[in-house]
């Protein structure tokens, strides 16, 4: 990955950003290969999640995953380049993916920031090869066009392009500075009245074992709790997670990160 000096922030105009990209696309020509363009800005405190449901695309490839112990937290959405593999070679593929891709990488901005620059979103089934009509592949690897990502207190939203020798970049740098602003201007900021607790992060992994457990307490909640801490109390376990089942009804189709935005919000421990 060739890392360049350029802030993109320092002369923040879409007159700028098609220079550059201009000059990404004539490093394309030259070697005559396509070029990746990964663009990494530090923003204002961002909900990735948030961010997500904005751009969410029923039929893009998305990934999101958060660790709220740590305040952390990262989405992507829509493959700007991508890879499926089969097989007992299916690694080494993705693998060759990744090497050839960074390979051919010009990134600039706050790459070196946690989850700064690009990266690859990758899944793979447990078997090397799947029946017709799974709906995964055995192996699925991808780099998405918009990336957002909060770790250590900071936020960085990363924009990756494909420049070929060939490509619109007039509409490539209007794409990135809508989002920029967008960005920039984002309504759903991060609440810092609840800050996660980091103590015990430097302890060593306990060894656990995790159980499925139905009371019969009938649905009283109260009372699971009561049972739950009565089997703690006589060490038969060290942590009980209560849970109860709730179904919701819609009229319209669920949007699956709307739900679990508003369950989030709702139930925010």
């Amino acid at each position: 990955m060739t890392i360049l000096p350029v802030d993109p922030v320092a002369n923040a105009t879409p007159e700028a950003l098609r220079a550059f990209l201009a000059s990404c696309q004539e490093l394309a020509v030259r070697d005559g290969r396509s070029k990746l363009v990964s663009i990494s800005v530090a923003v204002d405190a961002l909900d990735p999640l948030a961010v997500l449901e904005s751009i969410f695309e029923p039929g893009e490839p998305h990934f999101y995953a958060e660790r709220p112990s740590l305040d952390s937290a990262i989405a992507g959405a829509e493959a700007v380049l991508a890879v499926e593999a089969q097989g007992p070679g299916r690694f080494a593929t993705v693998q060759r993916f990744v090497d050839t891709t960074l390979e051919d990488t010009i990134a600039v901005g706050d790459v070196s920031a946690s989850f700064g620059g690009p990266h690859f979103f990758a899944a793979f089934a447990f078997n090397d090869r799947v029946e017709n009509g799974e709906p995964f592949p055995s192996a699925r690897v991808f780099v998405p066009r918009w990336q957002v990502a909060r770790a250590a207190g900071r936020t960085t939203a990363v924009a990756n392009l494909l420049v070929t020798k060939d490509a619109p970049l007039d509409r490539l740098a209007e794409k990135v500075w809508r989002a920029h602003k967008k960005f920039r201007a984002f309504e759903y900021q991060v609440d810092r009245g609840s800050e996660s607790s980091t103590e015990g992060l430097n302890s060593p992994p306990v060894a656990t074992k995790a159980i499925s457990w139905k009371t019969e307490d009938n649905g009283d909640y109260p009372a699971a709790v009561r049972t739950a801490l009565q089997h703690i109390g006589r060490g038969e376990f060290n942590k009980i997670v209560v849970a109860r089942t709730r179904s919701i009804r819609s009229s319209e189709a669920l949007h699956p990160l709307k739900m679990l935005n508003g369950l989030r919000q709702r139930f925010p421990d």
